[in-house]
């Protein structure tokens, strides 16, 4: 009769977890849902930076577009002075956003116009994205 108590008492001793092994078991479950929230937080924001540069290429590429318009219709000359006379100016597509344009009218025949567009990022930083093209009557 004694034998079948001693195997009653191995058998509660080694059945279930423990304390600790709960414990232990938690803090490893802790410690990776809180990996996949950094992953989804970092993802967001790196879909926002990647938002924000795709509207300032948008933006520069229409300004671009609207210059070399502007060349056709009325020549070279009128881009230089329409730029030197516009140098900045403020745009509501991304927050805190301003496009400057610079040309370089040293070529009278082609000009060099670059467009910068800055803004105040997702992220806390003021990035800036900048193009150039040749612009030719």
């Amino acid at each position: 009769m004694l034998g079948a108590c001693e195997a009653g008492r191995k058998r509660r001793k080694n059945a279930g977890l423990t304390l600790v092994e709960l414990i232990i078991a938690l803090a490893v479950i802790g410690i990776a849902l809180l990996q996949a929230i950094e992953v989804i937080v970092s993802t967001n924001q790196l879909k926002a930076t990647t938002r924000e540069f795709t509207v300032a290429r948008e933006i520069a590429a229409s300004e671009i577009e609207a210059l070399k318009a502007r060349a056709q219709s009325n020549g070279l000359e009128d881009v230089n002075t329409f730029v030197l006379a516009n140098p900045n100016t403020a745009t509501t597509r991304l927050t805190g956003g301003t496009i400057n344009r610079a040309c370089d009218p040293t070529n009278p025949r082609l000009y060099n116009v670059t467009i910068t567009v800055t803004w105040q990022g997702s992220a806390g930083k003021n990035p800036q994205f900048t193009t150039s093209a040749m612009i030719a009557k």
